[in-house]
Formats: structure tokens, sequence, C-alpha cells
């Protein structure tokens, strides 16, 4: 994780981590409500419809794909395992 000074001598997450945390938030939620039922869209469409950059999407999949949330089928997609 990247740290930067805050203002008020803490620390807060970089603007990457924070993009990246926040697709985890939304694809989390995105999963657990079956929003897109069981496999979810290509990352194009998920860019597309949530606005946040690739880079934070591919990483955000790949830590519920850690956390197994997520997997991947043969096609490359994530999906609810």
């Amino acid at each position: 994780m990247d740290f930067v000074p805050s203002s008020n001598g803490g620390v807060t997450l970089s603007s990457a981590e924070a993009l990246r945390e926040s697709a985890v938030r939304l694809l989390r939620a995105l999963i657990r409500s079956n929003y897109y039922g069981e496999v979810l869209p290509p990352i194009e469409q998920l860019q597309a419809a949530t606005r946040i950059p690739r880079a934070s999407l591919e990483q955000a999949l790949l830590d519920l794909e850690n956390e197994d949330i997520v997997a991947k089928n043969s096609n490359g997609q994530a999906v609810d395992p």
C-alpha cells in the first residue's frame, strides 16, 4: 500500500490505492447483489459502467480472486465461484 502524509499529521492512502479500494468495495457489492448474475462482464464493460480506471479494476479483481470471491473461467472472465 502506498501511504502519503495527510495535512493533520496522519497518513492516507494514495489516490491509486483509494481507487483500488473503491473498486473492490463496488465489485463486492455488485457480486453480492447478483447484479451481473454468475458471470461478470468483460473488464471493458465494467470500466465503462463504473468509470473506474482499468488498472484499478484489474487489481480489484485480483484482490477478490485472492479472497476466493471470484475465479476466472476459460474465457478469462471473473465468475462467482
